[in-house]
């Protein structure tokens, strides 16, 4: 805008619309840029159909315009959608406890706004979220409630309309381990038999195999009640050798009898009796 005809403010005032909004209001060239100067104003528009309509109403006298320059602006750039890794692996044992919950970063490495979605397929896989806004952290867990050991697959799909790079897949592996087997208390007999002769020498040592029939570690306790009946250890870790010794010294003719019993705290067919049996 320039006012080549009036030097003094006042003389022409004017409104301008930019397709039909209100861009310049009671504009007064001389009082705002002084006489014979210039003064540039700029506006922003936003042109959906084709055209820019400027319109300059006089509110005294009549408006001037002098020159117009039109500029595209810069188009916004594309959102962009980025994942943060795209294979997560996920170990449990069938019967136990979840695993831990893994995260993946949701971000744009674009322009604009980025609305996401994220799909699965598995029901054992489970997302924190479905949907979201850029940047985003998405919490991802493996749920194996009443899966038998095996390895399963699924993937996680994340998608966002109208950006690049999308869509992007996340590959989940979970192993489910078998539950280990319990240890299992196994001997090699329930029963021990001596006989010796009153006044004579004591009947020849016996042993017992006390054994693990199942999985992990058997520790065991051994316990009797008799003194003339001797273990040679009354603790241990399977598999192990138990020595039975006798001693009939002041015992009179007769039949003797005892109990062995060996305790292996967790394991299975736990206790275990063994009957010792001494005829004298």
């Amino acid at each position: 805008f320039a006012e080549i005809q009036f030097a003094s403010a006042g003389s022409r005032i004017f409104n301008v619309t930019v397709n039909g909004a209100i861009a310049l209001s009671n504009f007064d060239i001389v009082a705002q840029a002084g006489a014979w100067k210039a003064i540039d104003k700029q506006f922003p528009v936003t042109v959906t159909n084709g055209a820019v309509q400027i319109n300059v109403h006089g509110v005294k006298g009549v408006g001037l315009l002098n020159a117009i320059q039109i500029d595209a602006a810069a188009a916004e750039p594309s959102p962009v959608l980025q994942v943060s890794g795209n294979n997560l692996s996920f170990s449990g044992i069938a019967g136990g406890g979840n695993p831990a919950a893994q995260t993946i970063t949701i971000a744009n490495t674009g322009g604009g706004t980025l609305n996401w979605t994220a799909g699965k397929t598995q029901s054992w896989l489970t997302l924190a979220a479905t949907a979201g806004d850029a940047p985003a952290t998405l919490s991802i867990g493996a749920d194996t409630t009443g899966l038998p050991a095996g390895t399963y697959n699924d993937t996680v799909t994340i998608s966002a309309s109208g950006a690049n790079g999308s869509p992007q897949t996340v590959n989940v592996t979970l192993n489910v381990s078998a539950a280990p087997q319990s240890p299992a208390l196994s001997l090699s007999s329930s029963a021990a038999n001596f006989s010796a002769t009153a006044g004579g020498s004591n009947p020849a040592p016996k042993s017992l195999t006390i054994a693990n029939s199942g999985g992990g570690t058997l520790n065991w306790t051994a316990s009797k009640t008799q003194p003339w009946l001797t273990l040679s250890a009354v603790s241990g870790t399977a598999p192990s050798s138990l020595g039975l010794t006798i001693s009939i010294a002041s015992l009179a003719a007769g039949t003797y009898t005892d109990t062995i019993t060996i305790v292996a705290p967790g394991a299975s067919a736990s206790p275990q009796i063994v009957g010792v049996t001494l005829t004298v």
